[in-house]
């Protein structure tokens, strides 16, 4: 299952401070304090569903907590996902230019330029949480997912989000595990 984050504003031109808690605490601030898209897709010649996404973060020492709740259409949901940092690897986070539109379907609105992946190396799972709202929903479900992507909308804001992400985790590797 692959898992699709939204990040609407660009940054600030700056960069990452050097120590763990000031890189946990840019991320939680621009990460999770940026993330906010609304656009439509569908299929072609048919009416669009509008997608509204809005991710917050916070972080236990080297445990990321990310939570997203999206809505289509008519559907709701949250999901979470419990990331720990120190078991990833730098280079598990990458970017690639836009975002996944299914075969026939069509996009209106504010793109996403970039979508940046956070993925699990062999043998770890991501632990994640459902939560549906709405009549008929079900009850909330827990799984496991080895990828998470994040939309990036704009090209400033790929490149520096990748980079402090990928130094939380170089950071949280060298710390002592108990």
């Amino acid at each position: 299952m692959v898992i699709s984050i939204a990040v609407a504003r660009p940054l600030l031109a700056q960069t990452p401070a050097s120590t763990l808690k000031e890189t946990l605490d840019w991320l939680k601030k621009y990460l999770g304090g940026a993330a906010c898209v609304v656009f439509q897709i569908g299929r072609a010649g048919e009416r669009l569903e509008p997608i509204t996404e809005n991710t917050e973060v916070r972080f236990t020492d080297c445990e990321m907590i990310l939570q997203t709740a999206r809505t289509v259409g008519p559907k709701s949901e949250l999901r979470t996902f419990t990331v720990p940092l120190g078991s990833l690897t730098p280079d598990s986070v990458t970017l690639s230019p836009g975002f996944e539109i299914p075969s026939g379907s069509v996009v209106a609105g504010e793109v996403p330029a970039y979508t940046m992946r956070l993925t699990a190396p062999a043998g770890l799972a991501i632990q994640a949480s459902l939560e549906e709202f709405g009549a008929g929903a079900p009850q909330p479900t827990g799984y496991q997912t080895n990828k998470i992507n994040i939309l990036l909308l704009h090209t400033e804001t790929a490149a520096e989000l990748q980079a402090a992400l990928s130094r939380a985790i170089t950071l949280c590797r060298q710390k002592p595990r108990f």
